[in-house]
């Protein structure tokens, strides 16, 4: 599912004008569902209970997909990548 944030970000930046305002009205719904779904450490989505460990690959699609298009709400988004980053650098490092 990360991948697909990354596929749909490239899709928003490089598409014919007639289909992006589809794509881009697509990404906006994803994105708000992914910031419901992000988990309070700033992990990627899942059961606690089912993959209770860290996920990184998909958590940085998620967090660097929404911002780095530039069609989202910075005031919305940055939150949201800010506690995905976070998370990643606490993981990951």
């Amino acid at each position: 599912m990360g991948c697909l944030t990354g596929v749909v970000v490239r899709l928003c930046t490089r598409c014919l004008a007639p289909y992006r305002g589809g794509y881009l009205n697509d990404f906006r719904h994803m994105a708000a569902r992914l910031a419901q779904a992000r988990r309070a450490a700033g992990g990627n989505l899942g059961d606690p209970t089912n993959c209770p460990g860290p996920e990184t690959s998909g958590t940085a699609f998620f967090t660097c997909g929404p911002a780095w298009v530039g069609v989202l709400n910075a005031a919305t988004c940055r939150p949201v990548a800010m506690t995905g980053w976070n998370g990643m650098v606490r993981v990951a490092l």
